[in-house]
């Protein structure tokens, strides 16, 4: 399967509703969702890349994975208030 927005964000959708990935220009980056529960918690971190055929689609999963991962570790209270 290829690496497509669409694709990004259904993987995305099975770690978390909150978030969304959106293309930059030279990066993708996570946006909450409109219907997301207000957080004064950060988005997680930007994926530094110009194009999204850079990497294969386990490699972008791999990137969306950890950075979610990190953004719940320091985020912790704003998961846990959900």
């Amino acid at each position: 399967m290829k690496a497509t927005l669409k694709n990004l964000n259904q993987y995305l959708s099975t770690l978390s509703s909150d978030f969304e990935l959106v293309k930059g220009n030279g990066y993708v980056y996570f946006a909450f969702k409109e219907d997301a529960p207000s957080s004064t918690a950060e988005t997680p971190e930007s994926i530094q890349v110009c194009y999204l055929n850079q990497m294969t689609l386990e490699e972008w999963k791999s990137h969306i994975m950890w950075n979610y991962r990190e953004w719940v570790k320091n985020n912790l209270e704003a998961v846990i208030g959900k």
